[in-house]
């Protein structure tokens, strides 16, 4: 049984509760007449996607749930061409990945070894027989976002003219990249409970 007194020290003291903690999430409180704005419903989207990747980083952890199988699919015009079967992915950061489809991606864009910087800008990346290739690649798939369906904007003022687009959706989607190397979300290091407090992504 909790006193009374006990109570209003522990209401008194913020920091038993928790409420101090910078990683806790926030969510918007709706009361009667509230005046609700773009933040606000942002923030409580925000706060179910965080609730989400936070749940799949620390019960699940992150990797290749089922599929994603790469395979050969070679052309005359692109030799080192494969294609990414279906398949369910959980980033390190917590993102869902869905590759619903089949997915062509052509290594050649990626294998190229250059000095110049240009090298590996898409869509034209200067590819030539005498170029190096690298002997290994890692073809990684990172969790992006595309705007989606530009609606008008009404305007602050009474003008006509200033009538602006902005995007009124956000789909959930992917993107190829290669790596020269595993990232450090991949390695297998010794997991200590200090690392949580740290904020590190653990495997």
């Amino acid at each position: 049984m909790i006193s009374e007194g006990q109570l209003i020290r522990a209401a008194g003291a913020p920091c038993d509760c928790g409420c101090d903690d910078g990683c806790g999430l926030e969510r918007v409180r709706f009361f009667p007449r509230q005046l609700l704005g773009a933040d606000d419903l942002n923030t409580e989207q925000r706060y179910f996607k965080e609730k989400l990747r936070r749940h799949n980083r620390f019960l699940h952890g992150f990797g290749v749930v089922c599929g994603c199988e790469v395979r050969l699919a070679p052309t005359a015009a692109r030799p080192l061409q494969v294609v990414v079967c279906p398949g369910y992915v959980i980033a390190p950061q917590g993102d869902e990945i869905m590759i619903a489809c089949p997915a062509l991606f052509d290594l050649a864009s990626c294998m190229v070894t250059s000095d110049d910087p240009c090298a590996f800008a898409r869509p034209c990346p200067p590819i030539t027989s005498s170029t190096p290739l690298r002997s290994l690649v890692y073809l990684a798939v990172c969790y992006t976002e595309c705007t989606l369906r530009p609606v008008r904007v009404a305007p602050v003022g009474c003008g006509c003219d200033d009538a602006q687009c902005d995007y009124s959706r956000i789909r959930d989607a992917y993107e190829f990249a290669c790596l020269d190397s595993l990232p450090a979300s991949h390695a297998k290091p010794a997991v200590t409970c200090d690392q949580l407090c740290q904020g590190a992504i653990l495997p």
